[in-house]
């Protein structure tokens, strides 16, 4: 470019970079027109940050309040299945502690049971004792009356 010419410009896009004699040459393409130029150099170029249309931040506002409605949202699911956890837990508890108490009501009632059967098991063999005691003895008895009788 030479003093005393003036070229449209404005927003363009960066279309090729390229090295002549080690500095850099950009082309690039205009925004709002279909014109581009090519190999201009370093100093003519500035960066700019596209600043957001009312569109963008509106889109970019509506997108916060619906992640903040979600968060909220997260947040009430979270402490309710947490209160709902605390409450399982709590019936579970007692739950274990009533069960406690029938096992060891169960216990008590089966050492019970199986002293009464170990006592009846003893009393049952003393009794067979006896019994075949008696018995013996009757048949002892028997023989000697019956050494003294003639059956013929």
């Amino acid at each position: 470019m030479m003093a005393g010419v003036n070229k449209p410009g404005g927003a363009a896009f960066v279309a090729s970079v390229a090295f002549v004699d080690g500095a850099p040459v950009y082309d690039v393409k205009y925004v709002l027109s279909s014109s581009s130029e090519k190999a201009l150099p370093e100093g003519l170029l500035s960066i700019q940050e596209a600043a957001p249309s009312r569109a963008h931040a509106s889109s970019v506002s509506r997108r916060a309040a619906d992640d903040q409605r979600t968060l909220v949202d997260e947040n009430k699911r979270l402490h309710d299945e947490n209160e709902n956890l605390k409450w399982q837990s709590k019936r579970d508890r007692a739950a274990v502690a009533t069960l406690k108490k029938d096992v060891k009501e169960t216990t008590r009632v089966l050492l019970a049971a199986s002293k009464a059967r170990g006592a009846a098991v003893a009393e049952g063999e003393r009794a067979k004792v006896q019994a075949e005691f008696n018995l013996k003895a009757a048949n002892d008895s028997y023989g000697r009356d019956r050494q003294g009788c003639d059956w013929r």
